[in-house]
């Protein structure tokens, strides 16, 4: 029995269809077949209850778990040897949302690059639970993210503080908020946002991170929020506030991107920013017993220490 059946076993237990593991190992299904005997025969065990729909049988799923361990291992190996012997020919895997990744990355990746040219980086995007799943599968090196939800295990370092941000269309201003916009634009960190009771609402569904804050915020408020659009994906809703359809209520980082059409002069949204309220960290998180190789902590020093391009 080898590494390798047990790497084969292990996209079988994933895929519970022999056809598609197959496929995604890009073998013969007869191939995969004779793997999964090997393990079989070598422990005198049934690993796969083969009636449809197919499964794994008791034995099956205490393997499953003890070989993402043994891979897990054996990958950790392999970049300690690979540290030992010169980490500049190796590679970095970070976990991100492809939201996040398009404003955080980009400053560091620059500079890492300066240092590292030989690192490959390879960048996995998901939704933040599709992430925090990643890091705790051992697929990514670390993650860029806010606080897991399960810390067991985990090790996480905060580096930048996202806060939760109004954007008002200046039409949407004009319309629903003339009696109430110097009063706002007076102190935009600490305005009242009961004000905006009367707006149209573009919204974060609640069914993600990134939204649940804005339902929250209205309901400490007593806000019911007249919402037009509903979506997933701040990267679609941000443009759709900026033309003007209405309020969308978010992290600060999502309007970064459009920051210097915001700026007097040109000003097409007004942002208005909670200085404290329901603030989120983002941390870097990384398994406590998965080895972290050079390159990822060295792309993590320079991560913490350039957050601040963020804001240029």
């Amino acid at each position: 029995m080898t590494l390798e059946n047990l790497e084969y076993f292990l996209v079988a237990a994933e895929e519970l269809n022999f056809t598609e593991a197959a496929r995604r190992l890009f073998i013969t299904q007869q191939t995969l077949s004779s793997h999964i005997s090997r393990i079989e025969k070598y422990y005198g065990i049934k690993l796969f209850d083969r009636k449809p729909p197919m499964s794994l049988t008791p034995e099956g799923v205490e393997l499953e778990k003890r070989v993402r361990e043994i891979i897990r291992m054996a990958d950790d190996t392999k970049k300690v040897m690979q540290d030992l012997k010169d980490y500049t020919m190796t590679s970095v895997t970070i976990g991100i949302t492809g939201n996040r990744g398009r404003i955080y990355l980009p400053p560091v990746i620059r500079k890492f690059h300066e240092f590292y040219p030989n690192i490959r980086i390879n960048i996995s995007e998901g939704s933040v639970d599709e992430v925090e799943d990643a890091m705790h599968q051992g697929k990514v090196d670390f993650s860029v993210s806010t606080f897991p939800r399960y810390t067991y295990n985990v090790k996480s370092i905060p580096f930048w503080t996202e806060r939760l941000a109004a954007a008002i269309p200046q039409k949407i201003m004009e319309k629903y908020l003339a009696d109430s916009r110097d009063k706002l634009l007076a102190d935009p960190g600490h305005a009242d946002w009961k004000v905006l009771e009367a707006c149209p609402f573009i919204a974060l569904a609640p069914t993600i991170r990134s939204g649940m804050p804005f339902y929250q915020i209205c309901q400490e408020l007593g806000i019911r929020p007249n919402i037009i659009l509903e979506g997933k994906s701040a990267d679609a809703l941000v443009p759709i506030c900026m033309d003007g359809m209405g309020v969308l209520v978010c992290p600060d980082i999502f309007f970064y991107p459009y920051r210097q059409m915001m700026k007097l002069g040109n000003q097409r949204v007004y942002i208005f920013t909670q200085e404290e309220h329901l603030s989120q960290d983002i941390c870097v998180n990384y398994l406590k017993n998965k080895y972290l190789s050079a390159a990822s902590r060295a792309f993590i020093h320079i991560l913490r220490n350039e957050s601040y391009a963020v804001k240029n």
